[in-house]
C-alpha cells in the first residue's frame, strides 16, 4: 500500500479567487462625507481617501513602516490631503508615496500598496489582479 503526501510550498502565493477586473469600492459622495474610508474589499483590508486636488487614493490600510494599521478606527486620519500613520506620524500622498515624517526626512523606500483607481458617474473603482495594475 503505498501513501502519497502532498507538499505545500510555505511562500507560495495562493491564487485569488476574485478574476481580474474593475470592482467597486464607494461613492465620491460617500468618501467626500466619511474623509477616509476603511472596509474590507477583495478578501484584504483597504483605506481610500481623496487629496486636496480630488484625486482619489485605494490603499492596503497597513503602514509600510513597522505595519501599523491606518484606517480611522484605529487613529488614522487624513490631514492636508496625505494620510497620516497613528504610530509614527508618517504622511502618505496620494501615489503611495511617503512624503513627510515628523523627525526626519521621508524615506524613498515607505510606500503603501496602492491599487490603480478609475472613477465613473460618482462611483470609485479599483483594478484588482495580478501587480494591482489594470492592463494597457
Amino acid at each position: 500500500m503505498s501513501t502519497r503526501r502532498r507538499v505545500l510550498l510555505e511562500n507560495a502565493p495562493l491564487a485569488s479567487p476574485f478574476p481580474e477586473g474593475w470592482y467597486f469600492v464607494t461613492s465620491r459622495k460617500a468618501l467626500l462625507k466619511a474623509g477616509m474610508i476603511e472596509k474590507t474589499w477583495m478578501g484584504e483590508r483597504i483605506v481610500a481617501w481623496s487629496d486636496e486636488d480630488g484625486n482619489v487614493c485605494v490603499a492596503g490600510a497597513f503602514c509600510p513602516h513597522l505595519g501599523a494599521d491606518m484606517g480611522p478606527t484605529a487613529g488614522g486620519r487624513i490631514c492636508d490631503g496625505r494620510l497620516v500613520c497613528p504610530f509614527h506620524g508618517y504622511e502618505f500622498d496620494a501615489t503611495g508615496q511617503c512624503v513627510a515624517t515628523p523627525y526626519s526626512p521621508p524615506p524613498t523606500t515607505a510606500r503603501l500598496g496602492v491599487f490603480e483607481t478609475e472613477e465613473v458617474a460618482g462611483l470609485i473603482f479599483a483594478w484588482w489582479g495580478s501587480g494591482g495594475r489594470a492592463p494597457q
